[in-house]
C-alpha cells in the first residue's frame, strides 16, 4: 500500500532550465534549478545530496592533516587527472557549503594549486549531472513546507534525469535599467528605474518609469516586479 502511494507521488517534467543557484536549509545544501515545463508551468527543481568539491595539486602534508581535521571538509580524495599530457596527483576536496570553497583556497594556497575551485555551484551541479538546457525531470512534489518560500506553484524534488526534445516555451521578459549618481559627493545616489515587459508571444512591449525619493523607487519596482511575474530578467550591466 505505502509503495503504491510513494509510486502515485512520483512524476516527470520536461523542463527548460533558465538558471541554477542553491541555498543552505541547515547543514543541507539544496541545489535549484529555475525554469518552465512543456507545458509553460514555473517550476523550481530541488536536488539534494550534492556538494561542493576542488582539487589540490599534490599539497603538502600539513594541509592534508589540517584539512583531516576540519569539521567543514566532508571528504578528501586521492586521485589522478591530466594536466596537458601529464598524469598528476590531486586531492579531492568536499566541503559542505559551496560559500566556502574561496576560503579554503585563500587558506591553503601555499604549496598547491587549486582547480575546478571558481567554478559556480549550480553551473557544477549541471556539468557533472550532464544536464543539457532542455532535461527530463523525474521526481516528486515537494511538501508545503519546502514550497513556501517560492513564488512557483510547482516545486519539484528530483531524484533523476534524462533527455528531452528541446523546447521554447512562452517566456515573459522585463528588462530594466537603473541610473545613479556618479559624482563623488552623491555616488550610488538613485535617479531612476526604468523597465519594459514583453508578454509572452508577442512583440509588442510596455514601459515605464519610476522615479522619486530613493526608497519610494526601490520598493515600487519590487511590487512590480513581484506583480509582473516575469520568466526572464535582463537588462544592461544588472549582474550582482
Amino acid at each position: 500500500m505505502l509503495r503504491d502511494v510513494i509510486a502515485s507521488a512520483m512524476g516527470k517534467w520536461d523542463v527548460r532550465i533558465f538558471t541554477a543557484t542553491y541555498s543552505s536549509e541547515g547543514d543541507e545544501v539544496v541545489v535549484e534549478l529555475y525554469g518552465k515545463t512543456r507545458d509553460g508551468e514555473g517550476i523550481v527543481v530541488r536536488h539534494k545530496d550534492f556538494r561542493p568539491y576542488f582539487y589540490m595539486l599534490d599539497p603538502p602534508q600539513q594541509s592534508r592533516d589540517s584539512l583531516k581535521r576540519d569539521p567543514e571538509v566532508a571528504e578528501l580524495k586521492d586521485v589522478e587527472l591530466f594536466i596537458g599530457t601529464a598524469k598528476r596527483r590531486f586531492l579531492k576536496v568536499t566541503i559542505r557549503h559551496p560559500f566556502k570553497v574561496p576560503q579554503y583556497r585563500d587558506r591553503y594556497r601555499y604549496g598547491t594549486e587549486f582547480f575546478a575551485a571558481d567554478i559556480p555551484f549550480g553551473q557544477r551541479f549541471m556539468y557533472d549531472m550532464d544536464l543539457g538546457a532542455c532535461t527530463t525531470v523525474m521526481g516528486e512534489e515537494a511538501p508545503d513546507a519546502e514550497r513556501k518560500k517560492y513564488s512557483t506553484k510547482l516545486v519539484v524534488n528530483a531524484h533523476g534525469y534524462e533527455e528531452c526534445a528541446p523546447f521554447q516555451p512562452s517566456l515573459k521578459i522585463l528588462s530594466f535599467d537603473i541610473e545613479n549618481s556618479i559624482k563623488k559627493d552623491t555616488f550610488g545616489q538613485l535617479f531612476c528605474i526604468g523597465w519594459q515587459v514583453r508578454e509572452p508571444g508577442s512583440a509588442e512591449l510596455r514601459s515605464g518609469i519610476f522615479t522619486g525619493g530613493e526608497p519610494a523607487i526601490l520598493r515600487s519596482f519590487e511590487e512590480f516586479v513581484q506583480k509582473e511575474d516575469p520568466d526572464i530578467i535582463t537588462g544592461y550591466n544588472i549582474d550582482n
